[in-house]
């Protein structure tokens, strides 16, 4: 997938009542801003005018301008491009993740045979 995303400027997707959104961050890690709608889980993988821009829901004029603001500027695009990448990796390292919910899991099970 990465060189079907990589092969784009930006990755639009408006998202309607996503959980989460792997896309977004699929997208995101190959160095592409998104513009999606505020909605759902979407807030939580994308950071809102650094790594993309999130528009309230169903606002057509609003998507339609973060779009033309984005395929207009090439050194924003690259920017956020940039952004979009490192907050991917930051915010979202699968092992990182998966560390934390080892231990709170653990913490749990430690918890409930202790208690």
């Amino acid at each position: 997938m990465s060189r079907f995303y990589s092969a784009g400027d930006l990755f639009v997707f408006p998202g309607i009542r996503e959980s989460l959104g792997m896309v977004y961050l699929e997208a995101q890690s190959c160095r592409l801003p998104v513009v999606a709608f505020a909605d759902g889980g979407v807030p939580e993988v994308v950071a809102d005018g650094t790594s993309g821009y999130l528009v309230r829901p169903f606002d057509g004029a609003a998507f339609g301008a973060a779009i033309s603001r984005l395929l207009g500027d090439s050194n924003l695009r690259r920017t956020m491009g940039r952004e979009a990448s490192d907050y991917a990796r930051r915010r979202h390292d699968l092992d990182h993740n998966y560390r934390v919910v080892e231990a709170t899991l653990r913490s749990l099970t430690l918890r409930k045979r202790d208690g």
